[in-house]
C-alpha cells in the first residue's frame, strides 16, 4: 500500500505541474484552459477513489 500511495502522491504532484504549465497564464487560450481543468478534475477524482478505498479498508 505504501508503494501505491508514492506512486499516486508523485503522480499527483506531475500532473499539477503540467496543468499549471498548461494553463499558461495570461497568453492561455481557451483550449489551454480547458485541459487544464481536464487535468484537474482527474486528479481530484483519483484523490477521492484512493480516499474511498482507504476509509473501506479500515472498516
Amino acid at each position: 500500500m505504501k508503494k501505491i500511495k508514492f506512486i499516486h502522491n508523485i503522480f499527483t504532484v506531475v500532473a499539477i505541474l503540467v496543468a499549471m504549465y498548461i494553463g499558461g497564464g495570461i497568453e492561455a487560450t481557451k483550449s489551454d484552459i480547458t485541459w487544464s481543468y481536464i487535468i484537474f478534475f482527474i486528479v481530484v477524482a483519483l484523490l477521492a477513489v484512493r480516499f474511498d478505498y482507504e476509509e473501506r479498508r479500515r472498516i
